[in-house]
């Protein structure tokens, strides 16, 4: 799980790069900028979709074990809080609050609560606060990423021509980034390999 969980934050991590630099720019040309929201809100999609994949992994061991039933509470109390913080939040702070009581919401419960929970069926003799350090590391890495990518695009110019040039260096510079920061852990040292190996037996397979 450690090694799927470090590919797949490295491919979020990324991808949140991606989205902070290209959101706005994309929007500007499409919808034009009267009907764009503000940079806040593009932060906080992108804080929202970087949470959503902290419990990708973890959930598809989740649905491997099993463990609906055992978990029936978490689903309940995630719809009752996501109601109650939704409406209340919502209805005197407007559209930022509502994706933020959301947030709250996906990371006591869906996170912190599921994984606590899964650890103590499925991984009992491993310690969870091995794997909420990983992530918060993962989270600080992500951070710096997101900050050069979107300093390097953001005096970019408008336009499609700006938006192509702004898409080359999210492709490039994220990975570039977490590359070096990553390349002399250990964990880099064990997920690159195994992922590689297994690409590669799944093209053999193919062939």
């Amino acid at each position: 799980m450690k090694k799927m969980n470090f590919i797949y934050m490295w491919i979020a991590s990324w991808f949140t790069a991606g989205m902070l630099s290209l959101y706005q720019p994309f929007m500007k040309i499409w919808v034009g900028e009267d009907l764009m929201y503000s940079m806040w809100f593009v932060v906080l999609i992108c804080l929202y979709f970087y949470e959503l994949k902290l419990s990708d992994v973890r959930y598809a061991y989740e649905q491997t074990l099993g463990l609906w039933w055992d978990l029936r509470y978490r689903y309940i109390a995630e719809v009752i809080a996501n109601l109650i913080l939704n409406y209340v939040m919502g209805k005197y702070f407007g559209v930022y609050v509502i994706l933020s009581a959301t947030m709250i919401s996906i990371f006591f419960i869906i996170f912190l609560y599921g994984t606590q929970f899964i650890f103590q069926i499925y991984y009992k003799e491993t310690s969870v606060n091995e794997y909420f350090l990983s992530h918060l590391k993962y989270a600080i890495v992500a951070s710096i990423a997101c900050g050069i990518t979107y300093g390097l695009c953001y005096y970019l110019p408008d336009g499609v021509i700006g938006l192509f040039l702004r898409g080359g260096i999210c492709l490039f510079i994220p990975n570039a980034v977490l590359w070096i920061i990553y390349r002399k852990t250990k964990i880099y040292g064990e997920a690159m390999p195994w992922f590689i190996g297994k690409i590669k037996r799944k093209r053999v397979q193919q062939n």
